[in-house]
């Protein structure tokens, strides 16, 4: 689970990063190519991380392990985009016609067409090969936890989100308020998915915690066991027999007594 755990911890770092370079840049009216370059940069990690490999098994593939979850930016989910784009306006984002968009246009867009690209279907179809079912892991005989996460996870679907929307509209044709809007929207997204990616760490690391439990727990009956065996291990057969042998002396002892104890009588003395 430490791959895990390391993934999910560069994804919020990038995430961090980028969503700064966002702000910074929004208010400082730095360049849009830098924030293209920054959001490019972002899906290429994003794709890296939950890309990672263990052994051959993807740990972000859900049971779906042995297939690379998500798929190359460029490979499907862009053009999907830029189709979304084109059907809503009749014209493509790098069109010289973009530029006369305005903030509520691309806003309607953003909330419609494009945030339907992120659902479960076409987030199945275009984005994600990995499962909804994850990896179920028994730590002790009646204890099963969860013990992996799907790329399908909500949060990493906000963060794709928020790249992308940089990244193809960023560089095309778009005026100057419906880039900003762009950006603010990006910047809102990319929130929305550090939040959920902090929920999925506090599950992981809720689940670390049950394992250390389980752990240990199973190492102090290894050692009551141990223990037990040693005991019984270590004991003399000629001091155990003698043991035995006494105590059924006195067990016998005991049943004779007894015997006698029932016969007695009054009448016998009279």
């Amino acid at each position: 689970m430490s791959q895990t755990d390391n993934a999910l911890s560069a994804l919020a770092s990038d995430a961090t990063s980028f969503s700064q370079a966002l702000i910074s840049g929004r208010n400082a009216g730095t360049a849009r190519a830098t924030l293209v370059t920054a959001a490019n940069d972002a899906l290429g990690s994003f794709a890296s991380r939950l890309n990672t490999a263990d052994g051959g098994d993807y740990i972000f593939g859900g049971i779906n392990s042995g297939t690379a979850p998500i798929a190359d930016f460029d490979s499907g989910p862009k053009a999907a985009i830029v189709a979304a784009f084109t059907a809503k306006f009749g014209f493509a984002p790098t069109d010289p016609a973009a530029a006369g968009l305005d903030a509520a246009s691309m806003n309607d867009f953003l909330d419609n067409e494009f945030a339907d690209l992120f659902n479960d279907a076409n987030w199945s179809s275009t984005w994600s090969s990995a499962s909804d079912q994850v990896m179920q892991s028994r730590i002790s005989p009646g204890e099963t936890v969860t013990s992996s996460v799907s790329a399908n996870e909500s949060a990493f679907r906000q963060l794709a989100m928020g790249y992308a929307m940089m990244s193809v509209f960023g560089s095309g044709s778009l005026g100057d308020g419906a880039t900003d809007a762009v950006i603010d929207k990006a910047i809102t997204t990319i929130g929305n998915g550090q939040a959920a990616l902090t929920a999925v760490q506090a599950a992981m690391g809720s689940t670390e915690n049950r394992i250390a439990g389980a752990n240990t727990r199973l190492a102090t009956q290894k050692d009551i066991l141990a223990t037990q065996i040693d005991n019984l291990e270590g004991v003399d057969p000629a001091v155990a027999k003698t043991k035995i042998d006494t105590l059924s002396t006195q067990l016998e002892m005991s049943y004779s007594l007894t015997a006698k104890l029932i016969q007695l009588s009054l009448v016998n003395y009279v």
